[in-house]
């Protein structure tokens, strides 16, 4: 069920961001276009790279008291958080969120640098990513270069 997934950045997740300007130099225009070609998103997209963490109806809160994610109540197993600052393996308390049906609640691996469903849209169920907003399975982590490898879908509710 839970997989790292590539969205299109809805409304809420986009609405105070700035558009980029296209270059004007037919070298840079072209290599964008090629980029396009190869799955490299465009520059005018606004795609995001997030682990699935819940589906519509399920109530999501953060934390217990051992610091984990909670999804219909049960913690989730989450071996895949990576923590930038050792010193600092906690999580910000959210919720509780009942994903709305029709939508997926988001978060990132490197929990505390990441600006996901806990923040978008003021948070809440506004942060929930539609289902129609997929574009599909992250199966590479190219970015930072520290950490290339495949995705697993491993699945934290299990």
């Amino acid at each position: 069920m839970t997989s790292q997934i590539v969205f299109k950045g809805p409304p809420a997740w986009t609405q105070n961001e700035i558009p980029p300007q296209e270059s004007s130099n037919i070298v840079v225009r072209a290599l964008r276009g090629l980029g396009s070609l190869v799955g490299f998103a465009p520059p005018d997209e606004h795609d995001f790279v997030k682990r699935v963490i819940a589906v519509g109806g399920q109530k999501i809160q953060c934390c217990d008291a051992q610091n984990r994610v909670l999804v219909d109540g049960k913690p989730l197993n989450e071996p895949y958080l990576h923590w930038q600052d050792l010193t600092q393996q906690t999580q910000t308390s959210f919720g509780p969120v009942v994903v709305p049906p029709g939508t997926v609640w988001v978060m990132g691996d490197n929990r505390n640098n990441s600006k996901d469903s806990r923040f978008q849209g003021n948070g809440g169920a506004n942060g929930a990513v539609p289902v129609s907003d997929i574009i599909g399975k992250a199966r590479i982590i190219v970015l930072p270069p520290g950490r290339w490898g495949g995705v697993s879908d491993f699945n934290p509710q299990k």
